[in-house]
């Protein structure tokens, strides 16, 4: 994890966790000669509580010398900017807190970022995964050694930290937040690993971080096959093509190798599914023309000699989920009010229009006064069927849907006395009577 001249970023909250972490890193980079700083992020959530905790963090460092950078977010008014909730919010800043460590110590200084998680918290984010819905990647989630993130108490429990800090005469601050079971990971600690616990195998724990750790191999050993037969296809920037040859590996070998073209065509793996892989791999089995419509302007087409992936441009990608766009002026026109045929106010448009399936934190303008509705709750108002929800492509700028067909048009984009220029997009795959 560490070498001798390194620098140890080491993210320090206050807890018990964090607290055992710093001291063992404190005596560890001294007896090695590796270079050791704390970082806090306060995320002005709690109020008192929370400068509690950093007034904490910056005592225990100047007791053992320890260099502290402090860094201070308006969590709470960054959620409603960026739409997201806490937790995701506070994983953003506190990324970008030790991104600004790293640039401070410059490109060429060997950095590590020490993270606490101790073995609960492996085993509590393989149940929340699970029961979310994951593969292989999410069960070996956690690693001790990722890249430049070290994890130096993964293999350890809870109660022998919280006996480490005993033995030392070392206080830790409590968060409160730990105990509300507003949040998902509080319940999986506070009530479903307890019983596990206690029902099932008073071992529960270790036995769930000792699949994860096996998975985390499988991961690494399955990425590389995945490489491996991607490299027997063709791929540049605009896409790439699968040989009917590759549909005779094994099948986990395709879903790995899939997996890493999408995430290299996109840039990103967040909003692929295993749904989305399996409907590239089902092409295989259909006849020519057939194509398959993906996150980031990505579509997939059987052809004569297997399977293409390629990036569409805007037209393209409206063309295949089915709709056609045109633009005129508008010189009082009578307004249309079809079903599946809709008007727009093209200059009210900033930024690109995209066609996609729904994602988290969708919305609409739904009144003259601005007002925010999710998307999902327009859904279920509307009465559309929950089989539908998932299938149906919306017309988006960014978060913002300006209409999905068969349903209502965002208020801020309808055509009134000011419109100047029209765009009409008409979808094919509905029936205007």
């Amino acid at each position: 994890m560490i070498e001798p001249g390194m620098l140890v970023l080491a993210g320090v909250s206050g807890g018990a966790d964090s607290t055992a972490m710093l001291l063992v890193l404190h005596r560890y980079c001294k007896e090695i000669k590796a270079n050791l700083c704390a970082v806090h992020v306060n995320h002005g959530i709690r109020g008192e509580e929370a400068d509690r905790d950093q007034e904490f963090v910056e005592k225990l460092c100047k007791n053992y010398d320890i260099p502290c950078s402090v860094y201070r977010f308006d969590v709470p008014g960054l959620c409603v900017k960026w739409k997201l909730g806490e937790e995701e919010t506070g994983r953003i800043v506190r990324k970008e807190a030790f991104s600004k460590e790293m640039d401070k110590a410059g490109p060429d200084s060997f950095v590590r970022i020490a993270l606490a998680h101790n073995m609960e918290d492996r085993a509590e984010t393989v149940i929340h995964n699970i029961s979310r819905g994951t593969g292989i990647r999410g069960l070996g989630t956690m690693s001790p050694v990722s890249e430049h993130i070290i994890r130096p108490l993964l293999d350890v429990k809870r109660e022998q930290i919280e006996a480490f800090l005993k033995e030392c005469g070392v206080n830790h601050i409590t968060d409160s937040s730990n105990q509300s079971l507003q949040y998902t990971r509080n319940r999986i600690r506070m009530n479903v690993l307890p019983m596990l616990q206690r029902e099932v195998n008073h071992r529960a724990v270790e036995h769930i971080s000792g699949l994860a750790g096996m998975a985390s191999l499988a991961e690494d050993y399955l990425m590389q096959q995945g490489e491996k037969l991607l490299e027997q296809c063709t791929m540049d920037q605009e896409g790439i093509h699968f040989p009917d040859a590759f549909f005779a590996e094994h099948r986990i070998c395709q879903i790995y190798a899939v997996q890493i073209g999408l995430e290299r065509l996109s840039k990103s793996r967040k909003d692929f599914t295993a749904k989305h892989i399996e409907e590239i791999l089902e092409l295989a089995t259909k006849e020519t023309g057939k194509r398959q419509t993906l996150p980031y302007n990505l579509a997939a087409f059987r052809d004569y000699e297997g399977i293409t992936i390629k990036n569409l441009n805007n037209k393209e990608m409206m063309e295949s989920y089915g709709f056609e766009m045109c633009y005129f002026p508008y010189v009082n026109q009578k307004i249309c009010e079809k079903k599946y045929t809709k008007w727009f106010d093209c200059d009210k448009m900033k930024g690109a229009l995209e066609v996609r399936k729904r994602k988290t934190g969708d919305y609409m303008i739904v009144d003259s006064f601005g007002m925010k509705k999710k998307l999902t709750r327009i859904m279920i108002d509307d009465k559309v069927p929950r089989e539908l929800r998932e299938k149906l492509p919306v017309l988006a700028l960014g978060s913002e849907v300006i209409w999905f067909p068969g349903g209502r048009i965002n208020e801020k984009y309808k055509v009134t006395s000011e419109t100047k220029r029209i765009i009409q997009i008409k979808y094919q795959g509905g029936n205007e009577e």
